[in-house]
């Protein structure tokens, strides 16, 4: 049996359990590298990688969250919320609506069923 496991919990340990880190992923294997001053392999890394997931997803994670926390960022720095431009009517009938950013510009039309 495993001793962590075998340790009782208490309510306050089960409510945190409930804490997870979604929206954040494990930092790179080239971020780990700087921060350890160590070169590691794929294999260590994706070995870190699993038992960092097994401590994160331990029931009584919240202890070291913390510690965990350290090597996690989050997959987008920003949320933007826009809205939908209004729909072009174009010349042969058809719906359009068109939306440009700083990278791209994107036609998207949308097809009336018949």
């Amino acid at each position: 049996m495993n001793t962590l496991n075998a340790l009782s919990t208490s309510p306050s340990d089960a409510e945190t359990n409930e804490t997870t880190f979604s929206g954040t992923v494990w930092i790179s294997k080239e971020e780990l590298q700087d921060r350890i001053l160590e070169t590691l392999s794929d294999a260590q890394y994706n070995e870190w990688v699993n038992c960092m997931d097994r401590l994160a997803n331990h029931h009584r994670h919240a202890r070291e969250k913390e510690f965990i926390e350290s090597f996690r960022k989050p997959l987008s720095g920003q949320v933007v919320q826009k809205t939908l431009p209004p729909v072009l009517l174009e010349a042969d009938g058809k719906q359009s609506v068109k939306v440009e950013s700083t990278q791209t510009s994107v036609i998207i039309r949308a097809l009336k069923p018949a």
